[in-house]
């Protein structure tokens, strides 16, 4: 389950952390307006097909073009 221990002091408080990915999305495109045209995802902890499985589903073909 992505973000199954999703905390939302320390870097949950800059950056988008667990399961909510509207708001991986609006953090993304948030850069995107911003004019950066390469951002690098991590998925700390276990759980990463999942994560990169939703992301290749759901957020990726937003910005593919």
């Amino acid at each position: 389950m992505i973000g199954r221990f999703r905390d939302k002091g320390g870097a949950g408080k800059t950056v988008p952390c667990g399961p909510d990915l509207d708001e991986h999305l609006q953090t993304i495109q948030e850069y995107a307006d911003a004019g950066v045209d390469e951002l690098h995802i991590q998925q700390i902890g276990g759980g990463h097909e999942a994560f990169f499985d939703a992301y290749e589903r759901d957020i990726l073909p937003k910005f593919a073009g």
